[in-house]
């Protein structure tokens, strides 16, 4: 589905299957139609059923990479054909991926964007980039059927891998070292279509940062590995003097737990076989595996030619200014992000004007002495959630559209060496100017350059 736009090179070893053309042709957008998209109807109903077709008649995963310049979370989205809001992702592509895009796909500041949609329900926020992210991913290459004219997607993703800059103190070091830290995810379900992830082998490369010293020592560590294993395998390349690092999922050996499953080729079946207008819930098969893992790559120095500090960022407050809801209280839901981490603030499902909810988390960063510390809020206050996931249409005029989720205003600000990396108390106030956020801003400790380890 469509968004508002709001106010690290990494190869992939899969060869994607894309439609024979050369590289920065797009695609006509009005090609949708012919792949199955339909118009009309009011607010364009006809468009969301189907909500979205495959670019390919093969319907086969494709890779893509690029630099996320945006990601949030969707405030509404058409509640028959999803199971939960998306995680949209704006993505700036690397050249050799721009024939992905159609004609319809929207230029920002000189670039084409595709977007890449997922459901909350289905991807965790450990695993939700941030801006500036080096972005790889798999999944469905789709025309988006509801907004003309209709723009190429990911719809949904089943693999990603996130890489940002994150030093960290690694296992038994004393001191930070300089690493990119990569976030995996593995999960078939996308709501409203399926697609196993096993029974392959994922393979991607992830850059080193830059050598900061000739005596540098080499990093290539798996953190964590969330839902068990197997582990990704990790290999420096190339060996004289490595810039990166390839990685391979291997899924190859896993057999798949059920097959590929898409609520509009299932109702268009039991519609042909007599069942008209039958139901299908959302999210199905249900207790598909989970595969992910947290890696960091870099460089660890015994004596630091780059300076960090630790600091500390304690998410105080929320002040409900406007809760968005005229009769009955609002139902807020907000992830905020602090650096590369996102996380669902709880106790807003049920808020009026004037109240305070406390958060009361703490996040603690590592930043180099050039880094920065930023702060990002999404979420949206909901009217319409209840029907989500039902996966039938509705018979028009429906009232129970008329009552639309609203989209909370926003938090975004960033801190560098110059403002001190923040320290002090802040409030924040919303775009919408319907929220404060407190928190305060406080540095642990200066981790000063040429100090032994």
């Amino acid at each position: 589905m469509h968004r508002a736009l709001l106010p690290i090179a990494v190869a992939a070893v899969l060869a994607p299957t894309i439609v024979a053309q050369e590289a920065g042709k797009l695609i006509p957008n009005a090609r949708a139609l012919k792949c199955g998209c339909r118009s009309g109807g009011p607010r364009n109903y006809h468009g969301t059923d189907p909500n979205w077709v495959a670019v390919e008649r093969r319907d086969v995963p494709i890779v893509l990479e690029g630099i996320v310049r945006q990601s949030f979370a969707a405030a509404e989205d058409w509640p028959w054909t999803h199971d939960g809001h998306d995680v949209c992702i704006f993505l700036a592509l690397d050249p050799k991926y721009t024939h992905l895009h159609s004609d319809g796909n929207r230029v920002v500041s000189g670039e084409r964007i595709l977007e890449a949609e997922w459901e909350i329900n289905y991807f965790p926020p450990r695993f939700w980039p941030a801006a500036g992210d080096r972005a790889w991913l798999i999944g469905r290459w789709v025309f988006d059927c509801a907004h003309p004219p209709y723009r190429t997607e990911m719809h949904p993703p089943k693999g990603v891998a996130f890489t940002r800059l994150a030093p960290m103190l690694l296992p038994e070091d004393a001191t930070p070292s300089l690493v990119h830290r990569v976030r995996v995810y593995f999960h078939g379900q996308g709501g409203y279509f399926y697609d196993p992830v096993e029974g392959t082998n994922y393979e991607f490369d992830v850059p080193l940062p830059p050598k900061p010293s000739p005596d540098a020592r080499l990093r290539a560590e798996i953190i964590d590995l969330p839902f068990g294993g197997p582990a990704p395998r990790l290999t420096p390349l190339p060996v004289s003097a490595p810039t990166r690092v390839h990685v391979v999922y291997p899924l190859a050996s896993h057999k798949p737990t059920a097959k590929r499953w898409n609520i509009f080729a299932q109702r268009r079946a039991s519609e042909a076989s007599g069942q008209a207008r039958a139901e299908f819930t959302l999210g199905r098969p249900r207790g598909t595996p989970r595969f992910a893992a947290d890696i960091a790559v870099g460089w660890s120095e015994h004596v630091p030619t780059i300076a960090y500090r630790t600091i500390r960022i304690t998410l105080d407050s929320i002040e409900i200014l406007s809760d968005h809801d005229v009769i009955a209280s609002g139902e807020w839901n907000l992830w905020i992000r602090v650096n590369g981490d996102w996380s669902h603030v709880p106790g807003l499902r049920d808020v009026d004007d004037d109240d305070v909810v406390k958060i009361g988390r703490v996040v603690d960063v590592i930043v180099p002495e050039d880094g920065q510390v930023v702060l990002q809020t999404t979420g949206w206050e909901s009217d319409s959630d209840s029907l989500m996931g039902v996966g039938l249409q509705p018979k028009l005029p429906d009232p129970r559209l008329l009552d639309r989720n609203t989209r909370l205003g926003h938090v975004l600000r960033s801190f560098a060496k110059a403002d001190a990396f923040g320290v002090g108390k802040h409030r924040d106030l919303s775009t919408a100017k319907d929220f404060v956020l407190r928190y305060r801003i406080e540095e642990l400790r200066h981790w000063r350059k040429g100090v032994p380890r």
